[in-house]
């Protein structure tokens, strides 16, 4: 069943650069910040570097297709920096649904052993607006 969805890689690291990453994944963050870069004034500095990469757009997708494609994208910077999760590195699947019908998702046993195979957390996040 299709369902209005996004899908995002959020990806933190103590030591690697944005710039690490970007290559890695071969796209642009959709938000990024180094570390040791300074924050908002009288906020101190970044501890780790953070990236969000853009994985789907908000569209109609199957959930368990959309949590597969994510895992790819994960599978490709493992490829890129095999080091990533042994120096620190952590990764979160987001997955945010648009529709305020769907109550429920199924996952499925191949798709957990897809997330977990990739060291990854799974995030579900609501965006829907509230049903009056």
């Amino acid at each position: 069943m299709n369902t209005n969805l996004s899908a995002e890689i959020r990806l933190w690291h103590p030591t690697d650069t944005v710039l690490d990453l970007k290559q890695a994944l071969g796209q642009e963050p959709v938000i990024a910040h180094q570390a040791g870069a300074k924050r908002q004034p009288g906020a101190g500095t970044y501890d780790r570097t953070s990236c969000v990469f853009e994985v789907t757009q908000r569209g109609l997708f199957d959930f368990g297709q959309l949590v597969t494609q994510a895992a790819s994208v994960v599978q490709k910077l493992k490829a890129a920096r095999p080091s990533f999760f042994t120096t620190g590195g952590s990764c979160y699947i987001v997955i945010a649904f648009f529709d305020p019908e769907v109550l429920h998702f199924d996952l499925r046993v191949e798709m957990l052993k897809t997330i977990v195979g990739q060291n990854c957390n799974l995030v579900i996040e609501n965006h829907c607006p509230p049903i009056s």
